[in-house]
């Protein structure tokens, strides 16, 4: 077995830091390796060839206030096989807030448990902003590329999956999306496609969208919601993509006045959206009684009105709040109909969810 030291990182964390995410399992490792020919107890068969790949948070810095695991730095561990040998990498995910506070040797955005207002910074990721975008929290492999992400959204940074060579951040030919992109994009092994979504808090709140196997850029669409949400995960069949709009996100209230915080709505039912993969003409299957969901949904505008209008116009955020009002009194809202009868009808003529519209199936269809 050969090992060398490849980077060792300074940290500014307290030498008998005790902080329940910071010891233990969960001790931040600081050193970047390179190991070949590891030590095998046993034997790697000969036929098992390619590169197990996994993500880990690794902290430098203490964080500003509370610190949340999700906070930590982005680090990828690779593990090689092939021809009986195994061979091992890691690496810090060089992200711009992981550069820039490298630079400024202390921590520069508030983590998730406070809220974005304690950053030193101004700028920032994520679909709260101001936070740093760890890239830590996904990675799938993709048009040869291993991608990192960033669960609330933010840039897709590319390495060699083998060898962990940073390649930076992702621009698609100039086509990368401002909202950024959620952590665990879908790849189709059979097609060769990523798919992803990302999510905001403007209108549309969601967009979803379709990279070639070539690393391109080929379908980009908004997903109009009734308001910001935080959707975690997608899935995907053949034809379509599956996106969620379930019932925990930030208060509508509190956001209006730049405060984040998770709520949980039981009387709202979750919505299951289906997606053709690439066509413009979106569908839509609504699971749970969406009377009920417009309902709560033109309670919380009531809400938004009600407070926009005590807001004087020379009061703070009272032209934030009305600006809020108005996106949300247009954003429209989904028809109580039979969701079974729209899925069957949804599979078997491809028009769209209200079934106004048909377009014909494509060739692999």
């Amino acid at each position: 077995m050969n090992s060398r030291v490849v980077t060792r990182f300074e940290t500014t964390l307290p030498v008998d830091d005790d902080h329940q995410y910071r010891t233990g399992a969960w001790q931040p490792n600081f050193t970047e390796w390179s190991v070949t020919d590891c030590a095998v107890e046993g034997e790697l068969p000969d036929d098992l060839n390619g590169v197990y790949l996994r993500n880990t948070e690794n902290p430098l810095h203490p964080a500003i206030g509370r610190y949340h695991p999700f906070d930590g730095d982005g680090m990828l561990h690779a593990m090689e096989f092939g021809n009986g040998t195994a061979n091992y990498r890691n690496r810090f995910v060089r992200t711009a807030g992981f550069e820039a506070e490298l630079a400024a040797g202390g921590p520069l955005w508030a983590g998730l448990a406070e809220p974005a207002s304690r950053s030193i910074r101004p700028d920032g990721w994520g679909a709260r902003t101001r936070m740093k975008d760890a890239s830590s929290t996904d990675v799938v492999v993709h048009a040869g590329k291993a991608l990192t992400s960033f669960y609330q959204c933010g840039d897709l940074y590319a390495l060699d999956p083998v060898t962990l060579e940073q390649f930076g951040a992702e621009r698609w030919g100039g086509q990368f999306p401002v909202e950024g992109v959620s952590a665990h994009p879908k790849v189709d092994e059979h097609t060769g496609e990523l798919l992803f979504f990302n999510y905001s808090t403007v209108a549309p709140y969601m967009h979803y969208g379709v990279l070639d196997p070539d690393g391109s850029l080929a379908h980009y669409t908004p997903i109009e919601l009734p308001g910001a949400r935080l959707s975690h995960d997608m899935a995907f069949t053949e034809h379509y993509a599956v996106l969620n709009d379930c019932p925990m996100f930030w208060d509508p209230d509190l956001l209006a006045r730049d405060v984040h915080a998770v709520r949980f709505y039981p009387d709202i039912p979750t919505r299951i959206g289906v997606v053709p993969r690439r066509d413009q003409r979106r569908h839509q299957v609504v699971r749970g009684r969406p009377d009920v969901r417009a309902a709560l949904d033109q309670r919380v505008r009531r809400r938004r009105r009600g407070r926009a209008r005590r807001l004087l116009p020379g009061q703070p955020g009272a032209q934030r709040a009305a600006g809020r009002d108005d996106r949300a009194a247009h954003v429209p809202l989904p028809r109580q109909h039979d969701a079974r009868a729209e899925a069957l009808s949804l599979a078997a003529q491809h028009g769209d969810w209200r079934g106004e519209r048909r377009f014909p199936r494509r060739p692999h269809e």
